[in-house]
């Protein structure tokens, strides 16, 4: 299973499925990592496409980070995020395909 999520897309923002009658919007802020007690490494390199087709944004970091064994990480991804063409608010509704509006690029987490 964790497999499987991270190497997905993940779409940034979703229904918030605390109400059923007219959804709010979710969206994705934090990422929670935890990593094993084994000799085995975990490394981060978080990649937020807003727009399909759109600018990529970065954390700035050349290569992936590496996270220390037997540790807890928490991400922060940006609440609002903003590039050459101005800012990129969060929708107030959801188009019918979440990944239309955002979503973390598959391979953040390896």
């Amino acid at each position: 299973a964790a497999q499987k999520l991270v190497n997905s897309d993940m779409p940034i923002y979703m229904a918030c499925p605390c109400r059923s009658k007219s959804p709010l919007v979710a969206q994705l802020i934090r990422i929670h990592v935890v990593t094993p007690k084994a000799p085995i490494y975990v490394t981060l390199l978080p990649q937020v496409e807003i727009v399909p087709g759109g600018p990529v944004f970065i954390s700035g970091w050349d290569e992936p980070t590496k996270l220390s064994i037997s540790s807890y990480w928490v991400l922060r991804l940006p609440y609002v995020y903003c590039g050459e063409g101005g800012s990129h608010l969060p929708p107030i509704t959801l188009p019918e395909d979440p990944m239309q509006s955002g979503f973390l690029r598959k391979g953040c987490i390896s």
